[in-house]
């Protein structure tokens, strides 16, 4: 596999993005089309006068040289769905997004991607679903864990352990939307068995670090709705400890 011509048959790609976008932004891209005239002329065979849908077909055809090739393209990704969601693509455009996605299971910008896209074009809750647990798998302490836990039923017990592995970091430990959530599950959604259950796991393995971290609220905190949710979670907690037996 000659990774040196995909390479550079994909920035040729990217080239004609840049002219397309120039185009039909409408703005004055003098400064662009002189930047690139002398590259954009040997690209086109002579020509610098393509009109805007050719040069978005010659950015699609050469940056298509990526695809199923293993690798981090984001770069080139975003464009090509980019161009064929303006063109009103969105067969071509989830496609290429699925595509990658599955060549790509570890990189959480391909399962952001997809997640974004879905949710522009009201796309169906299965696979945003898949998406919004693949991206908290990656990052757990990702703002978009709100999204995965409201997407849950209240009653699956992967709903509660979203919301406690997101407070479990210390960049998170003081967000009162994830406080508050956590509040709300543990006072009107947890009690059946199974919901019961993954509080329990969740808090036992909790239980003798987070009262000095997360449940702690710092000295130059002036939060005094953070300072009583937390104590009101702490409280829950430690009343389902005693029910539970664990001392």
């Amino acid at each position: 596999m000659d990774y040196l011509k995909i390479i550079f048959q994909s920035y040729i790609g990217l080239i004609y993005y840049l002219l397309w976008k120039a185009e039909i932004a409408e703005k004055d891209t003098d400064d662009i089309e002189t930047a690139l005239d002398f590259i954009s002329s040997q690209l086109s065979q002579g020509s610098v006068h393509q009109t805007s849908d050719a040069k978005a077909e010659n950015a699609v055809y050469n940056m298509s040289y990526i695809r199923g090739v293993p690798g981090v393209w984001d770069i080139f990704i975003v464009k090509v769905v980019e161009i064929h969601e303006f063109k009103d693509d969105l067969e071509n455009a989830r496609s290429w997004l699925k595509d990658y996605k599955q060549q790509n299971q570890d990189n959480l910008n391909a399962h952001r991607y997809c997640y974004r896209f879905e949710m522009r074009h009201n796309g169906e809750n299965d696979v945003k679903l898949e998406s919004l647990k693949n991206i908290i798998r990656l990052d757990p302490s990702n703002p978009l864990a709100f999204d995965l836990y409201k997407h849950l039923e209240p009653s699956d017990p992967e709903a509660i352990s979203v919301l406690f592995d997101y407070l479990d970091f210390d960049h998170c430990k003081n967000d009162l939307q994830a406080w508050t959530l956590l509040k709300k599950h543990l006072t009107d959604e947890y009690r059946t068995s199974v919901s019961y259950q993954a509080v329990e796991k969740c808090w036992m393995t909790r239980r003798d670090w987070w009262p000095s971290t997360c449940l702690r609220v710092d000295d130059n905190s002036t939060e005094e709705q953070l300072m009583e949710i937390k104590m009101e979670v702490f409280k829950h907690l430690e009343k389902h400890s005693i029910s539970s037996g664990v001392s």
